[in-house]
């Protein structure tokens, strides 16, 4: 998917909201907090609800993702957040979130501004002994700048913008000691800007997960994608158009995750994913690769504090596609990411973060050849 949705599963992770399976607060747990004197059908009790709003600045230090001439430019960020959360005490389990944030850059570049709006909504069901029904309807709004040539025939990044819509609808089923199965079956829309294309994917992902110690959980998923677009069509082994047949690709991920958390309070937290992902197209197989991607975050979160860092490394390999004319070498990428985050709550409505993020780009190829570095803090209001 070309959308870049990882600010948005960020936060999503830390208000524990979970698009793809597990529960927000088990009843038990939720009825633990109640008082005794206090009717769980009291609405103030069965919804909770939080509304941010963060702003800030930051720089970036190549803003257009240029592997020859990077742009560098200071910038402003303003954001909101807003979340409602229905408690299944005496019902089903619902969830709105809404997350918005936009950059202003102040120096001269091709890209002005960066925005992306996204939203959830999810609601899950309970019924007979361990099946769980539930559906998510998830919308993304993007207007930035991206690197996309694993999919595309460009070599450089652009400006991605367009809507992303989504439909999951998904059927779980406990199977005792702590674990369950999830199918979830997605259908997907994409309306997108030229120079890129619009498409539809749908397919079926299939999740096993085991919880055990302080909540910690070990996941195996996946996943199976049909994608189809409006008006490109197919290509040979060189990128060429070879007919008019539609461009068509089928994508499969596996991932395994493991989330640990260290002691009772929760406060130490690692999470460890890893995952293979393949892409096939109907042509000559230009587009078709193969990615294997690791990552490792470390969190630690007190009662004023909370600090965390990811790393993580993805491994491209082309099949098919090469760094020149035929017989030249095939195309290798690895893309490396880094993340620090560290907030600081001042007061019972005011936080301080701080944010930074690397990204590098080392292929065989030197117009897939990148790197970028951006900081960012600010102040978070909560209402």
């Amino acid at each position: 998917m070309l959308f870049h949705v990882k600010r948005f599963l960020s936060r999503a992770a830390i208000l524990g909201l979970s698009v793809i399976g597990g529960s927000l607060l088990r009843g038990a747990d939720a009825i633990k907090l109640i008082p005794e004197n206090i009717s769980l059908f009291d609405s103030s009790l069965l919804w909770d609800r939080v509304f941010d709003v963060r702003t800030g600045f930051g720089y970036k230090d190549n803003v257009l993702l240029s592997p020859f001439h990077p742009q560098a430019s200071p910038f402003f960020l303003g954001g909101l957040q807003a979340t409602a959360i229905r408690l299944p005490l005496d019902g089903p389990e619902v969830v709105f979130f809404l997350d918005g944030e936009e950059l202003r850059y102040t120096h001269p570049v091709n890209a002005d501004k960066e925005q992306t709006l996204m939203s959830l909504a999810q609601i899950k069901k309970s019924f007979g002994p361990g099946w769980q029904v539930g559906a998510a309807m998830l919308y993304f709004y993007q207007d930035q700048l991206q690197d996309v040539s694993f999919t595309e025939t460009n070599r450089t990044a652009v400006q991605v913008q367009g809507h992303n819509l989504t439909f999951r609808p998904s059927l779980r089923r406990d199977l005792g000691t702590n674990a369950w199965m999830q199918l979830e079956l997605q259908g997907t829309r994409l309306w997108l800007k030229q120079p890129l294309d619009s498409y539809w994917q749908a397919g079926p992902k299939f999740t096993l997960t085991r919880e055990y110690g302080y909540r910690s959980e070990v996941r195996l998923s996946y996943g199976i994608l049909k994608q189809l677009y409006d008006t490109r069509t197919r290509t040979d082994s060189a990128g060429n158009e070879i007919d008019r047949a539609g461009l068509e690709y089928w994508q499969q991920k596996t991932e395994l995750s493991w989330q640990h958390y260290w002691d009772p309070q929760r406060s130490w937290r690692t999470t460890t994913t890893v995952g293979m992902d393949w892409n096939t197209d109907n042509g000559g197989g230009y587009f078709d690769y193969r990615t294997f991607r690791a990552a490792e975050q470390i969190r630690y979160q007190a009662k004023t504090w909370e600090v965390r860092g990811k790393v993580g490394l993805a491994q491209y390999d082309f099949p098919v596609r090469t760094i020149g004319a035929p017989g030249a070498p095939k195309l290798h990428q690895h893309i490396l990411t880094l993340n620090a985050h560290a907030q600081k709550k001042l007061a019972r409505f005011l936080t301080v973060f701080a944010d930074y993020d690397y990204e590098q780009s080392v292929a065989n190829e030197p117009f897939e050849t990148y790197r970028a570095n951006t900081f960012s803090g600010g102040l978070e209001w909560e209402f």
